[in-house]
């Protein structure tokens, strides 16, 4: 079923059962929250939409000498670009652009060598693992800014355990041409690319001063007569900012028209796109996720509003509630990385999150009241982790059809990678 036609069903149901009125859940698919979510995500791309991404790609795919083009350096390579652009770009673009820029090299090598097979390793498992990597660290660094970058350590574990031969000399240097020509291709940088690099850190900026602990200041301080209310809420600033670089020109020819005394001072004449194209920001953001959100915030509002909470907590939650502490917290991450993995991970959050939210009511351990956040963590970042099915709009889609890597062999290093990285928390306990 589609994404957003699953998030209508509780638009329909709720009301049609009597367990809450229409307005209520209609009111549910989008407050303050949801809105965020959207403006945020289009704010994301601002990096992207002026190409400051594949510069950024390039040049740490480019870097160093001959040697530095080799697997495992290329696994390292890609995988730093895949995890850090992840963190302030959109992760979906920035994987499908590092995987645009390998497909073709490796491919290429692999038909260039093929008389060679005996000396030269294989550049099909080579691609299907550099390229797993990418999607996996996308993922990843999507999910925080603090994070330790164990994606590559594992794939570079697996490539010495697969592969057995180096790559020649040749084959190197083949790498770095191809990759360099795709730099050179690059256009020279604009002041376009300046612009959104800067406003997107002045946003980052505002972010930070939220609420400031030092300053004892911040837009979000709370009304004295409306306690639970914000004086500016998150949303709004972040559609202070959409709007606001909707307007804002990329160029400055703006000031040639204001200086200009007569029109042939003004030149050819052109109309000029804003600093946050929306065009390439509309394409990009999905907004049936939007409805299945919506759908995900009438379903915790129903159970909330309903003895069904109490049912939960005493019977079907009981099986990891009852639990200690950590098999409990074990369950949640585990189901939630699978459910990740059999449906799109906006869905699996949605599914499971109100559950988890309605587990800990009375008669449940102090632990779990205490630490239902973690909980909720929990689900949040283990839905994020679907690198095995190729959904749409997730990094494993442009993994197996831009990368063309069988959905075979992702299942496959799925598994691997959740092996070596339980076997090493494991000699580490």
């Amino acid at each position: 079923m589609a994404a957003p036609a699953a998030g209508f069903i509780p638009l329909f149901m709720l009301p049609m059962f009597g367990v809450l009125d229409t307005v209520k859940v209609a009111g549910s698919y989008f407050n303050d929250s949801i809105c965020l979510f959207v403006v945020a995500g289009m704010l994301q791309m601002l990096l992207n939409s002026s190409g400051f991404d594949r510069r950024i790609i390039l040049w740490l795919l480019c870097s160093g000498d001959n040697c530095q083009f080799a697997g495992k350096r290329l696994i390292f390579k890609a995988c730093t670009a895949a995890f850090f652009l992840s963190m302030f770009s959109n992760r979906l673009i920035t994987s499908s652009t590092i995987i645009q820029f390998l497909t073709p090299a490796l491919t290429n090598l692999q038909s260039l060598t093929s008389k060679n097979r005996k000396e030269e390793p294989n550049y099909d498992e080579m691609r299907f693992i550099i390229l797993n990597a990418v999607q996996t660290s996308a993922s990843i660094g999507s999910i925080t800014i603090i994070h330790a970058a164990l994606t590559p350590i594992a794939m570079r574990a697996i490539w010495s355990s697969v592969i057995g031969k180096a790559m020649s000399a040749n084959s190197m240097t083949e790498m770095r041409n191809f990759l360099v020509k795709q730099q050179n291709a690059l256009p020279p940088r604009s002041c376009f690319e300046m612009e959104t690099v800067f406003f997107y850190l002045f946003f980052l900026v505002v972010c930070l001063f939220r609420w400031s602990e030092w300053l004892n200041i911040g837009w979000a301080t709370y009304n004295s007569d409306m306690p639970g209310a914000p004086k500016i809420k998150d949303a709004t600033v972040a559609c202070l900012f959409l709007v606001a670089l909707s307007i804002l020109p990329r160029s400055h020819n703006i000031l040639k028209y204001i200086n200009a005394q007569k029109k042939s001072d003004l030149g050819n004449v052109k109309p000029e796109s804003a600093i946050l194209w929306w065009k390439f920001v509309d394409k990009n953001t999905y907004y049936g996720y939007i409805i299945l959100l919506g759908g995900g915030v009438a379903l915790n509002t129903a159970i909330k509003t309903t003895d069904l909470t109490k049912a939960v907590t005493s019977d079907y939650g009981t099986f990891i509630t009852n639990k200690s502490w950590n098999t409990s917290i074990f369950i949640v991450c585990l189901i939630s990385v699978l459910l990740a993995n059999i449906m799109t991970g906006i869905a699996a959050c949605c599914t499971f999150l109100p559950f988890v939210l309605n587990m800990a009511g009375e008669g449940v351990s102090e632990v779990w009241k205490k630490r239902l956040y973690l909980g909720t963590l929990g689900v949040g970042i283990g839905t994020s982790f679907g690198f095995v099915s190729p959904f749409y709009f997730t990094p494993a889609y442009f993994c197996h059809h831009t990368g063309k890597v069988p959905l075979k062999k992702m299942v496959n290093t799925y598994y691997n990678i959740t092996y070596i990285l339980a076997h090493k928390n494991f000699k580490t306990k």
